[in-house]
C-alpha cells in the first residue's frame, strides 16, 4: 500500500474508545479496545474482535498514529478487538 492509502484507510476507521474496563488476561487486569495488527512468522495471542470473532494477531495499538506506523511496516489490520488469550 502506498502512504497515501494506508492515510485514507486509517482515517476511515473508527475511533477507539479510551475507556478501560476489567480483563483478568491482561497484565494490569485492565484493557480496552485496540486496533489488532498481524504479520506473518510473529507470535500471536487471541483478541475477541469487536464483531464477536476471535482472531490471531501479534501487536495492538490505541492510536491512528500507531496503527500507521504498523501498516507502513508489513503488518495487517485484522480489526478492532481486546486481549481474549495470551499465547506463550
Amino acid at each position: 500500500m502506498t502512504k497515501e492509502e494506508i492515510k485514507e484507510l486509517v482515517s476511515k476507521l473508527p475511533d477507539v474508545e479510551y475507556t478501560g474496563f476489567p480483563n483478568p488476561i491482561h497484565g494490569a487486569e485492565r484493557d480496552r479496545y485496540c486496533y489488532i495488527v498481524y504479520k506473518e512468522g510473529l507470535t500471536t495471542n487471541e483478541y475477541l474482535s469487536s464483531t464477536g470473532e476471535i482472531i490471531r494477531g501479534v501487536a495492538r495499538t490505541s492510536t491512528r498514529q500507531g496503527l500507521t506506523t504498523y501498516i507502513e511496516n508489513g503488518y495487517t489490520y485484522l480489526g478492532i478487538g481486546i486481549l481474549h488469550k495470551k499465547i506463550q
